[in-house]
């Protein structure tokens, strides 16, 4: 997951600069200015030779469609049952990596 949290600013100008026109959200159109603006074909080549890169542009996409102006996306409280599922499977899983 931190690998794909690496890639999240590259995934975002390697899609502005083979997808020109794509919508942003008006702070991600900023800096994306500051972050080195849209990849060209060298940059967009390095990117797609990544073996993350597909999943990072999933993830990509699924950030930029969440920023909807306006919408009612509830209370922290709303997702608590699956933070504790998320957490809960974590610390299992660290637990049986020390042990195992």
């Amino acid at each position: 997951m931190a690998r794909l949290v690496r890639l999240h600013v590259p995934a975002k100008r390697y899609l502005a600069g083979v997808e020109p026109g794509r919508p942003l959200s008006p702070q991600s159109a900023l800096t994306l200015r500051e972050q080195g603006g849209p990849t060209d074909g060298a940059e967009v080549r390095a990117f797609i030779a990544d073996p993350d890169a597909a999943a990072a542009v999933v993830l990509r996409r699924a950030d930029d469609a969440g920023k909807v102006v306006g919408l009612d996306a509830g209370v922290m409280e709303d997702r608590r049952p699956v933070l504790e599922l998320v957490a809960a499977g974590a610390l299992a899983a660290a637990g049986a990596h020390r042990t195992g």
